[in-house]
């Protein structure tokens, strides 16, 4: 691959990057940045990256398990006092590291819960996969009778319908 050649793929996950809306999150105390934060560190758990007895922290691509580190061992550049200020924890001590992972694993979980009760359950999914196909089917071969039918209609002489019947679907 030649330079060029990078460079236009580098320059295309820019124009991504470009065409999403940024916007500046302070810590202002209205609680957007504890949102921002939440929404981030779910994602994974959202996306069904981790399994469901998976802890947050066990996603390797995520700062989540930086802030629950001790000062000296999380990335240096990395400031948790403003989300744990937004979960009202005054210090950035052990007991306060485990009160914000206690909360962000309870929105995890209800995060979950609201899911579950959105989604039908797998049996239900089945069915309906079941509908649609069924539904699929009758679509397409009322699509080719009314295709004939307007040849037909045309004067256009046509060979005998051909059906094929596959029990390997």
């Amino acid at each position: 691959m030649s330079k060029s050649q990078g460079k236009r793929n580098i320059n295309d996950k820019y124009e991504i990057e470009k065409g999403s809306k940024a916007l500046i999150v302070d810590g202002s105390g209205n609680g957007y940045l504890k949102t921002v934060c939440d929404y981030v560190h779910l994602n994974p758990a959202r996306a069904r990256l981790l399994n469901p007895e998976q802890p947050l922290r066990a996603y390797g691509w995520s700062s989540w398990p930086e802030y629950l580190k001790r000062p000296g061992k999380r990335w240096s550049w990395l400031r948790v006092e403003r989300l744990l200020g937004e979960y009202r924890i005054p210090q950035d001590r052990a007991a306060g590291r485990r009160v914000l992972e206690q909360a962000v694993v309870k929105e995890q979980e209800e995060k979950a819960r609201q899911a579950a009760a959105l989604l039908p359950s797998v049996e239900v999914l089945e069915k309906i996969q079941r509908y649609e196909t069924k539904l699929e089917r009758q679509i397409f071969r009322a699509m080719a009778q009314l295709e004939r039918l307007q040849r037909m209609r045309k004067g256009e002489t046509l060979p005998a319908p051909l059906a094929v019947v596959s029990d390997r679907l």
